[in-house]
């Protein structure tokens, strides 16, 4: 296993070469990673397990846009040499087929990907998998939103029947969070140097060759059509939050008046009483006072040393 000097920034690419398998891995700062092998979570399985220090198992993610179901490496154990270790909350993935033949133009015919001698292997890999990256992080953001959606399927119809949210004020607030979080995940840029999933890699700027590749298969993968869907779904997202939140606004209101109504009402209570005892409408008698057993004592030596 060898780390290849840096294509791009933000972006790690390492060679396999074992005697039973062999590929590339390119690793990007968003958390997707792309393989180039025969057998790709073989080869996921032996960077983690060099990483790590242990073999990892194998678990089977949900299926991309291609809608084929694969495996990948899911680390369990505890972080050995600076490595973080966390589960995967979504998993999916892109599987598409590729051809390296130096002989051939690289580009991508059907579902197939075609890998010739120029540019470099090395590059024309990065660019299709950085398309691949993206629609399986789409892909991720979608079953975010099905997910979050999915949960409250059933308050349109109670609404309707006049039952309320059933939800909790706590409840509503997690609705919206998520909401939010799927937006600002779809729309803006994750962390320092990534771009929006919107946005062209910055990379790709200066070399339209490969820009051509990222885009041809970012086309075939139907990227821009599912931000666009998932950006009209965010938008009936937001008008459901925002009746959530005007609801749940609602009812905290109103449980705020009824107690300062029962306030109010305890210190007209007070007042009434008050003025029914001062003008002899009503007489309370006063409160028996209940001496402890020192005090009394100390009551009774009192007595006795006036007596004497």
């Amino acid at each position: 296993m060898h780390l290849l000097p840096a294509l791009a920034d933000d972006v790690v690419h390492v060679q396999v070469a074992d005697e039973d398998v062999d590929g590339d891995l390119f690793v990007f700062g968003d958390g997707t990673f792309v393989v180039w092998s025969r057998d790709p979570a073989r080869i996921a399985v032996a960077v983690m397990t060099r990483v790590l220090g242990k073999r990892v198992p194998l678990v089977e993610a949900g299926a991309g846009a291609t809608g084929v179901r694969s495996r990948l490496p899911l680390p369990l154990e505890p972080v050995k040499q600076g490595a973080e270790v966390m589960p995967y909350a979504h998993m999916e993935v892109e599987d598409m087929a590729y051809v390296e033949d130096a002989g051939e133009t690289t580009g991508l015919i059907g579902d197939t990907i075609l890998i010739g001698a120029s540019p470099t292997p090395a590059l024309s890999k990065l660019a299709f998998s950085h398309g691949l990256s993206r629609s399986a992080k789409v892909a991720v953001l979608e079953g975010l939103l099905d997910t979050c959606l999915g949960s409250t399927r059933h308050v349109p119809a109670q609404l309707a029947a006049g039952q309320g949210l059933g939800l909790s004020r706590r409840q509503v607030l997690q609705i919206i969070g998520e909401l939010l979080s799927v937006r600002a995940l779809l729309n803006l840029p994750g962390h320092a140097n990534a771009e929006s999933l919107l946005d062209t890699p910055e990379y790709y700027w200066s070399k339209p060759e490969l820009e051509e590749y990222y885009n041809r298969v970012s086309r075939w993968l139907d990227i821009k059509p599912r931000i666009a869907v998932l950006n009209q779904k965010l938008d009936y997202a937001a008008e459901f939050a925002q009746v959530l939140r005007g609801y749940s606004s609602e009812k905290h209101s109103l449980k705020l008046e009824w107690f300062i109504i029962i306030l109010i009402a305890v210190e007209v209570a007070f007042e009434v009483v008050h003025w029914c005892e001062k003008l002899g409408y009503l007489e309370i008698p006063p409160l028996p006072l209940v001496a402890s057993e020192e005090s009394q004592q100390q009551q009774q030596q009192v007595q006795k040393v006036e007596s004497v």
